[in-house]
């Protein structure tokens, strides 16, 4: 087993996280969990309570730090992570265990690629919340992948064909390099979007899976 640390930011959502902290001890996950809470009072008790019920099943790692921004939790997170590789969610997005455990034996055997992911679904509800009627469901992304040798030509070929490998399985102390770089940004959307991601694709290869990696919750807003 190649455990993955598994990063999940929040702030003020924790039907989301609780949610998926449960999808996690549903399908005994065994990799462990590091949170990075932001939230207030009320939600960080809901979280804390929730959590406390999941650790004999799951293990999670909770931190409060209500004064850091997603960015600064992200890299915190990661440079806790004990774990030689790591992936990153939303807190309202499900990784699947066994794909991640994949993703980082790839790695582990392919030292001249930097991330790895399978294929990506996408759902949205009928109302907002955790919970409800499913309203659409279909694929976030299929194919994904940077293979080329030079990272002038993976650069070009991403832009072409933009996907977020933040979602994929990476090496620790590779994310922890491509967290730290753009922290000056001010605009958090163009950072994660667009300076890590180009980063990460300029800076190594990237492989696809032929498995069910990543499921996203859409939004309205």
């Amino acid at each position: 087993m190649n455990k993955v640390a598994i990063l999940i930011p929040t702030m003020n959502r924790s039907e989301f996280l609780i949610r998926q902290l449960s999808y996690y001890a549903s399908v005994n996950n065994p990799h462990p969990i590091y949170v990075g809470d932001a939230s207030d009072e009320e939600h960080k008790e809901r979280n804390q309570s929730a959590i406390e019920g999941l650790q004999s099943q799951i293990k999670i790692h909770y931190n409060h730090w209500p004064k850091l921004n997603n960015r600064q939790t992200n890299l915190r997170l990661a440079e806790m992570a004990t774990e030689q590789y790591c992936a990153w969610t939303g807190d309202d997005d499900f990784l699947v265990p066994g794909s991640l455990n994949e993703c980082a034996k790839f790695l582990k055997d392919h030292s001249d690629y930097r991330t790895a992911q399978g294929k990506g679904i996408l759902f949205s509800l009928q109302n907002s919340g955790a919970y409800g009627e499913l309203k659409d469901c279909g694929a976030y992304w299929a194919r994904k992948e940077a293979v080329a040798e030079s990272g002038s030509k993976r650069l070009l070929n991403f832009g072409a064909n933009y996907w977020v490998p933040v979602f994929s399985v990476h090496r620790t102390v590779e994310f922890c390099n491509d967290m730290q770089d753009g922290n000056n940004i001010a605009d958090l959307s163009f950072d994660r979007e667009l300076t890590q991601g180009y980063l990460m694709i300029c800076r190594g290869k990237s492989k696809f899976l032929d498995c069910l990696y990543l499921v996203r919750e859409g939004h309205n807003q």
